[in-house]
């Protein structure tokens, strides 16, 4: 069937999503104009009335949507070129909360919470200041304003790969830029997770953010704070084995 918008050479492509997160589809092409589409369903009903996402592009370009885990989506490349031509496509899955400005929000003075850092790249700014000193850029941002005055503690307990962890006030992009408030690579020799204490002041947001030692690594990731007075064991930790 056709779509409003399409050309004379179109291909479907259908993905379904391992879990939620921001796709990203890069598309190359050498001969001209073409048309992305993103449909959000399997069926033709679906498809017709579910747009998601669209881009047309010269030499290159890149289509961002946010995806759910389990549902099918398919994508339309078009072009009004007689004689067709060649593409390039390549589709990642980034983290939700991969870019500073797109932070997962926390609540409360006791957090526990699961995410992932597979596929998640770095900002500019993360370049020249890698996080800890040691940073790889996988990293993924959390913001969080403190309920109250206080010691409070953050750590990766339990995450599946070598974290760093840092937390910061200010905005990488304000002329002050990020300030930090305090910063771990591994909590010790044997445990490759990371710890971070800090007293926190009541009504001020803190970015949080935890990356990859090792190039290349992630895995997932367990974040948890609580106040230092008064502990509460969230989950029983586990060291990380030297692989």
């Amino acid at each position: 069937f056709d779509q409003q918008g399409s050309g004379s050479r179109s291909l479907w492509f259908a993905w379904t999503h391992p879990h939620a997160g921001l796709a990203e589809f890069r598309i190359t092409s050498r001969d001209g104009e073409v048309l992305g589409i993103l449909y959000e369903g399997g069926t033709k009903a679906e498809v017709t009335g579910g747009e998601v996402a669209r881009m047309e592009t010269g030499d290159s370009s890149r289509l961002f949507s946010h995806v759910e885990a389990g549902r099918e989506y398919r994508l339309l490349l078009d072009s009004d070129t007689p004689s067709g031509q060649e593409l390039h496509l390549s589709v990642q899955l980034l983290p939700a909360n991969d870019n500073f400005q797109q932070a997962e929000v926390l609540n409360g003075d006791v957090f526990l919470l699961e995410g992932s850092n597979r596929g998640a790249t770095p900002q500019r700014f993360e370049r020249s200041r890698p996080h800890a000193g040691v940073g790889q850029g996988h990293s993924v941002w959390w913001v969080w304003e403190a309920p109250s005055e206080g010691p409070f503690v953050i750590a990766t307990t339990e995450s599946t790969f070598d974290t760093v962890l840092a937390v910061y006030t200010g905005h990488p992009f304000d002329p002050g830029g990020l300030q930090e408030v305090a910063s771990n690579d591994d909590r010790s020799a044997s445990d490759w997770t990371s710890l971070v204490e800090f007293t926190a002041q009541a009504g001020v947001e803190y970015s949080i953010v935890v990356d990859s030692f090792r190039a290349g690594d992630g895995g997932d990731v367990l974040l948890q704070g609580f106040p230092l007075s008064g502990i509460t064991i969230l989950r029983q930790p586990q060291n990380l084995q030297a692989g």
